[in-house]
């Protein structure tokens, strides 16, 4: 457990923020959570943004269920092997959204 929260780090929960995105035409920093930038258009200028980066659907292993906004412990094992609950879990939309997700087989994480 960290000393003090980072909104951007996602180890211990999912990312709180979005990190904002520079406009590669005029440099504005876009803010997504203060609702710029949403529509893929620079809030300034117009100009399109850059895509941003979605994190893949995986099986946690902490939980051992499906999360879609998986965190940095969903790569870990519990220190004694009993799976655990997860609050923070975010579960999968539907099958054909899950599907679109994977980048590996279902059980790889």
């Amino acid at each position: 457990m960290c000393l003090t929260c980072n909104p951007y780090c996602g180890r211990c929960h999912p990312p709180r923020k979005h990190r904002p995105m520079r406009c590669p035409h005029c440099g504005k920093m876009n803010d997504y959570d203060a609702g710029e930038g949403v529509d893929g258009t620079c809030a300034a200028c117009g100009g399109t943004l850059p895509k941003r980066r979605t994190q893949p659907t995986v099986r946690c292993k902490w939980t051992g269920q499906f999360c879609s906004a998986p965190c940095g412990r969903a790569r870990e094992l519990p220190p004694d092997g009993v799976v655990r609950e997860c609050a923070d879990r975010v579960p999968p939309v539907d099958a054909r959204e899950f599907v679109k997700t994977l980048r590996h087989g279902p059980n790889d994480v």
